[in-house]
């Protein structure tokens, strides 16, 4: 059996008094203490796949309540359309093209033989909040390097428990696919379901550091394949007739709760008005078992269904709960923003593409935090600037696809008018191989 998370020998409550206005967000009254901050990362899930955004086939009455509670983003991206670039972007703050992690990293067999990973020059985002008093932890999945130096107690993270590989059996630790469950760099003893273990180390974690700043990146693995789920969390779709469906509609369900549990123990402890939480998805569903409705395309694809992703930020007497931004934003903005909270700073040598979205929420500034977003994965390339879309497949210089969208009214890519507005989709085009130039080239 599972072993158990460490846990303190007492648990302390901590009271935190409300403050009229934060100094976050222009007030004048003292300044609050530095929050707690949880990033909760889910892994491929759909973006049609949540009760928040219309569906009335999955159990997600958790998610949906962290959304309902605080400020979801209706335009949200993230810099890749796979696992490991898309929490490369998060964790650093920077475009991933910036320091060529761009692609799938491989099995882990291929990441350690050819060592790849997250270059170790690139700082992560438990790192400058270590130096202003913070314990940091990794709990979930890492994918940024197998190899000893980019093991996430070497990349800013006082703890680690979870696996290194993009994916990992749910009930066997020791399983092949993802190498073996760790705890801090050593292999974990135990077994059990991995959604709910990964639950009982966050909470765990938020007990034995309730007296004191704590960072928590919480990166489940679910729903991502192998699609196993004890068969309890899969008897409310019975009715569901495609076996790997219903199966993935228990992860989710099982996730779900799990992320319920975690939010219910902040809340028993006292922590819940300074503790900003973070909820966002890694890439789009995966194709056939996923909905991405009522978006274009899946994970791999540059279109709406690969890149854009449920995202939301709570925090209980900061953020007003039932708001709703549609500025175009990214999940690099977790870094630029948990910073600003946190009263840290980022290593000043190096250029972040994360935006603070704490003034945006407060009204003291306006529009989209991100005018332009860019992408490129490996034949696809993609450009967002405004309302306006451009998405090529083919030779830079004579494409064979060309595509332009309005998302304004069109967020299911369903119009083009590229045909109409040869300008604009010239434009856009220009403006992709501008920013191409910034670039550097793919590390594999």
């Amino acid at each position: 059996m599972y072993d158990g998370p460490v846990r303190p020998r007492s648990i302390q409550l901590l009271f935190v008094a409300t403050l009229a206005l934060p100094l976050f967000f222009g007030g004048c009254g003292p300044r609050t203490p530095p929050p707690n901050v949880i990033v909760i990362l889910v892994d491929d899930l759909g973006y049609g796949d949540l009760g928040v955004h219309g569906s009335d086939e999955v159990l997600t009455p958790n998610i949906d309540a962290f959304f309902a509670g605080g400020v979801r983003f209706t335009n949200a991206y993230v810099n890749q359309p796979t696992c490991a670039p898309s929490r490369a972007g998060l964790l650093t703050g920077r475009n991933p093209h910036r320091y060529g992690f761009v692609n799938g990293t491989g099995p882990p067999q291929l990441m350690e033989k050819e060592d790849r990973g997250l270059p170790i020059d690139e700082r992560l985002l438990p790192t400058p909040l270590r130096r202003v008093g913070y314990r940091t932890a990794a709990i979930g999945k890492w994918h940024l390097g197998m190899n000893e130096k980019y093991l996430p107690t070497r990349r800013g993270f006082d703890e680690f428990f979870g696996h290194l590989g993009g994916g990992h059996e749910y009930f066997d630790w020791n399983g092949e696919l993802g190498g073996p469950i760790l705890r801090n760099e050593e292999p974990a003893q135990g077994d059990g379901y991995l959604t709910e273990a990964f639950a009982d180390e966050a909470i765990a974690f938020v007990e034995r550091n309730s007296d004191r700043p704590f960072f928590l990146y919480l990166a489940f693995n679910a729903v991502h394949s192998p699609f196993e789920v004890p068969e309890h969390y899969t008897e409310p779709f019975a009715h569901v007739e495609d076996d790997y469906r219903r199966t993935l509609l228990g992860m989710l369900y099982a996730l779900d709760i799990a992320i319920g549990r975690v939010m219910d123990s902040v809340q028993a402890l006292g922590l819940d008005e300074n503790t900003l939480v973070f909820f966002v998805n890694d890439n789009g569903g995966a194709d056939r078992v996923s909905s991405n409705a009522p978006l274009t395309g899946d994970k791999w694809d540059l279109h709406e269904g690969g890149i854009r992703v449920p995202f939301a930020m709570r925090w209980p007497g900061h953020i007003t709960a039932g708001t709703v931004f549609d500025g175009n934003t990214s999940a690099m903005d977790v870094f630029t923003t948990t910073l600003s909270a946190a009263g840290a700073r980022a290593d000043s040598e190096r250029e972040i593409d994360g935006v603070d979205l704490l003034p945006y929420l407060a009204g003291t500034k306006t529009g989209h935090p991100h005018e332009i977003l860019y992408w490129h994965m490996k034949h696809q390339r993609a450009l967002r600037h405004g309302d306006l879309k451009l998405y090529e497949t083919g030779p830079l210089a004579a494409p064979v696809k060309r595509e332009l969208y309005d998302l304004s009214v069109d967020i299911s890519e369903s119009n083009n008018l590229a045909n109409d507005r040869p300008e604009d989709a010239q434009r856009l085009h220009e403006e992709w191989v501008e920013r191409r130039s910034r670039m550097v080239q793919p590390l594999f």
